[in-house]
């Protein structure tokens, strides 16, 4: 049987610590009613109620015992106190800790990310950088082929030329880009967050989007590279999710006119726009 030590006897005769000897006698005659055996024959721990119920009576009649009482609550009191500040410490404490670690697992997460958007980006350029070199490289042979005179069968009989060059010794050109013919340098990233662009979330609606704010054409945007929010996921319905594209002009003239259009025009003020030929420059 539990003794005093873990018992509010107060709690058990249904009276506060400060009630006289009249307010617990009456309190027990009321509460005797409730937990007798012979008035509870269906309840099979009426006898154990009714005899804590008495013992209670005995210790809060005597004044030595109920001193001793008051002394154990008060101390269990101070202990319980003690511990729940001791535990709402713990729990500061533990989430400071657990913010420390996600915001220091995020730092590093966007620095991976950052650095691997980087190393994209580059590869992005090198391709098309070679695939204008290419292009011009061809458009030259072009030129060459179509600007050698044609063959005169009537000079064939003429004096063997006095040149010592040999054909196959003749300088090859290197095809350098002009800055105005370099990809790199009418190709933008654009940066924005679905909260405040819900409805540009893919490559067309995009495109739709730079068409309906510029003059531009269709043709005039060589390609958009992006990954686009997957809608079958429902996570991305209500979430802010930071999106990322690439979009390549056909010249340096439809560049310039959507970047005079990005500056000026509002609707692209929620956007982050960068030339993908300085993003380069300084990543190197």
């Amino acid at each position: 049987m539990n003794d005093s030590n873990s018992l509010d006897y107060y709690k058990i005769v249904g009276v506060s610590n400060q009630a006289d000897s009249n307010e617990i006698r009456t309190a027990y005659r009321k509460a005797s009613l409730k937990v007798h055996p012979d008035r509870n024959p269906d309840d099979p721990l009426a006898a154990e109620k009714f005899l804590k119920l008495k013992i209670a009576l005995e210790i809060l009649l005597d004044p030595i015992k109920r001193s001793e009482l008051d002394l154990k609550l008060s101390i269990q009191s101070s202990k319980a106190k003690r511990d729940e500040k001791l535990n709402s410490k713990r729990k500061t404490m533990l989430k400071d800790l657990e913010e420390r670690e996600r915001s220091f697992q995020k730092d590093e997460s966007e620095m991976r990310n950052k650095k691997m958007k980087l190393d994209e980006l580059k590869l992005a350029g090198a391709r098309l950088r070679k695939e204008k070199e290419e292009q011009l490289r061809r458009s030259e042979v072009s030129d060459s082929k179509s600007n050698q005179p044609e063959f005169n069968a009537s000079t064939s009989t003429a004096k063997p030329t006095t040149s010592t060059s040999n054909p196959t010794s003749q300088p090859t050109t290197t095809a350098t880009i002009p800055s105005d013919l370099d990809p790199l340098n009418y190709t933008l990233k654009l940066k924005w967050n679905t909260k405040h662009l819900p409805k540009i979330n893919t490559t067309e609606t995009l495109q739709s989007f730079i068409l309906s704010t510029t003059t531009l054409s269709s043709n005039e945007i060589e390609s958009i590279l992006m990954k686009p929010i997957d809608p079958s996921r429902p996570e991305n319905l209500n979430k802010d999710i930071k999106l990322t594209a690439l979009v390549s002009f056909k010249n340096l003239e439809s560049f310039e006119t959507f970047s005079e259009v990005g500056s000026k025009d509002d609707r692209w003020k929620k956007f982050k726009m960068t030339k993908i030929s300085d993003l380069i420059d300084k990543g190197s």
